[in-house]
């Protein structure tokens, strides 16, 4: 594929990562509410509460979702009240809203760097809470053409629906776009069914089923002919 006129970009794990996990951000809301538990045991209570919860009563990832995610956690398995939930609550909304929490990843800026000197049109692809515009603007990772976030559209990757509406937006066909993310169904999978040429990412390697660095596909953004990046996604 010659030069795409649209790059679609995951956040999460593409762009930008939590400086620690989200475990050890849940663990360290419950110590100070007097709670001993274990990173690894909290990982569990979140795999487990995400897997439990429905994805659309509330929809997935809005803050109302996060609010039940959170009172189960802290309340039913952890056994807190209703106060310490609260706080919480409070903690966790204000530490996941800090840009501080999280750090952008380098080859992330040479990427977006590259394509908007090619004229190329970027947009956030992601399934993510409504405040992802004013995190990505906190982080300076703009301008976008189209920020896409599965809880301000009420629809997540990979459904076809949340890169319809970033295409939509941007005003750009399909079959000249191209979408990276980190996630081989919601990115990979998501994408190609809607004739989306689409690269996975695999920081620190993987199955071998794309690429380890953002700054593979500069490439693209510089030579119209493509240039070995562009086979990746084959």
């Amino acid at each position: 594929m010659s030069r795409p006129d649209a790059l679609l970009i995951d956040f999460g794990g593409t762009l930008a990562l939590e400086r620690v996990s989200r475990a050890s951000i849940y663990r360290d809301a419950a110590l100070r509410l007097g709670c001993d538990v274990t990173e690894p045991r909290m990982a569990e209570l979140m795999g487990e509460s995400h897997r439990a919860l429905p994805a659309d009563e509330p929809m997935r990832y809005t803050r109302a979702w996060f609010e039940r995610f959170i009172e189960r956690i802290f309340g039913a398995e952890l056994g807190l009240g209703a106060e310490d939930v609260s706080a919480a609550r409070s903690e966790l909304f204000a530490r996941f809203a800090d840009p501080a929490t999280f750090r952008v990843y380098p080859d992330a800026r040479a990427l977006l760097g590259a394509a908007r000197a090619a004229g190329v049109s970027v947009a956030i692809v992601s399934n993510w809470t409504d405040t992802l515009d004013t995190l990505a603007a906190s982080l300076e990772l703009g301008p976008f053409a189209a920020i896409a976030s599965s809880a301000s559209l009420g629809v997540e990757k990979p459904d076809a629906g949340i890169f319809e509406w970033a295409l939509e937006r941007i005003g750009v066909a399909p079959d000249r776009a191209l979408h990276v993310g980190d996630s081989w169904p919601n990115d990979v999978v998501g994408a190609r069914a809607l004739g989306i040429e689409a690269v996975m990412l695999e920081r620190g390697g993987g199955e071998g089923r794309g690429i380890d660095t953002l700054e593979a596909l500069v490439p693209r953004f510089a030579d119209p002919g493509g240039g070995p990046a562009g086979q990746s996604s084959s």
